[in-house]
Formats: structure tokens, C-alpha cells, sequence
């Protein structure tokens, strides 16, 4: 599968201002866009590895219940993404939690255990 700079720039700004809700300034936003658009456009056409995705991981979507973990809401599923998609979208998603001063130790907040 060859990397599609259009579809991903579609993606990315769809969505970075669902970003601003959480707290991430403006010109983070603006910063992190120009970042994914220029790594974006170095790999096009390239061939990226794929697998299954779920589509929309996140800690929400894990569940854990006598001692098993089960994975729920498949709504957004592919069976051909890049690899890195499910990752990325969880490592994204703290990260954004973790700028929330709730979850910052840092920032005198408890810290979520």
C-alpha cells in the first residue's frame, strides 16, 4: 500500500481541531500540522507495512474483567491501515490526557493509578 499524502492531509485536518477542546494551543496545532505535512509528503508512494486496525484505540475502548482483556467498539475497523495507526492514535490520545492538569503530576493534580 503507497502512502496517500491527500488522504492523510484530509485525515489531519479533520483531526487536530478536535485538539483545541482539550487545551492545545493554536499554534501547537499549527506546528504539529506542518510537522505531519511535511513528513506526509516525503513518504508518498512509498510502500508502507499494513495489518488490521481497530481504528479508534483508546483506553476507553479496553476493557478488563476478571483478569481479561477484551477490546470493544469496532465501528471505525480496517483491514489495511499502516501499522502504526492504533499506536499512534493511543500514544496520542495520553498524551493529550496527560496535558490535562487532572492527570499532570506536575501540575498538583492526583495522579490517575
Amino acid at each position: 500500500m503507497g502512502h496517500d499524502h491527500e488522504k492523510y492531509a484530509t485525515e489531519l485536518d479533520t483531526l487536530l481541531p478536535k485538539c483545541a477542546p482539550f487545551g492545545v494551543a493554536a499554534a501547537t496545532l499549527r506546528d504539529v500540522r506542518e510537522a505531519g505535512f511535511r513528513l506526509s509528503r516525503a513518504l508518498q508512494s512509498r510502500t508502507l507495512p499494513t495489518a488490521a486496525s481497530h481504528g479508534d484505540f483508546i483506553p476507553q475502548n479496553i476493557l478488563v474483567h476478571q483478569g481479561k482483556l477484551g477490546v470493544i467498539d469496532f465501528a471505525s475497523y480496517s483491514d489495511c491501515a499502516p501499522v502504526y495507526h492504533d499506536v499512534t492514535h493511543f500514544v496520542g490520545y495520553l498524551l493529550l490526557l496527560g496535558a490535562k492538569p487532572i492527570y499532570a503530576a506536575s501540575s498538583g493534580g492526583r495522579k490517575a493509578t
